[in-house]
Parts: C-alpha cells; sequence; structure tokens
C-alpha cells in the first residue's frame, strides 16, 4: 500500500497524536499495523457478512 512505500509514506510527517508534548513521526511508521488491519477490513468482509447473513 502507499503507507508502506517509502516514496509516499515515507516522505509524509505526521503531527502528533495528542496534546502533549510528542514528536512527529512519518506515516510508514504504521505499516505493519495497516497490514494487520487489511487482514479483517477489506472488501471481502462485506461478502463474507452477507454469506453468513443467508447462511
Amino acid at each position: 500500500t502507499e503507507i508502506c512505500d517509502p516514496e509516499i509514506g515515507g516522505q509524509m510527517i505526521m503531527c502528533p497524536l495528542c496534546d502533549q508534548v510528542r514528536d512527529y513521526w512519518r506515516l510508514n511508521s504504521t505499516c505493519l499495523a495497516s497490514k494487520f488491519s487489511h487482514l479483517f477490513d477489506n472488501e471481502s468482509t462485506v461478502f463474507f457478512a452477507i454469506f453468513m447473513g443467508i447462511w
């Protein structure tokens, strides 16, 4: 995905996640989390839910 691409996600600097004193971070530091998230939250989840609803 674009998040894991060093040319795209590695160039995007994100603001701190909270109002406390935190450092800025690069978007590609969340690459592993985005891959795990995609396992459960993707297009096939909708089809699976419909199939289970019918079954």
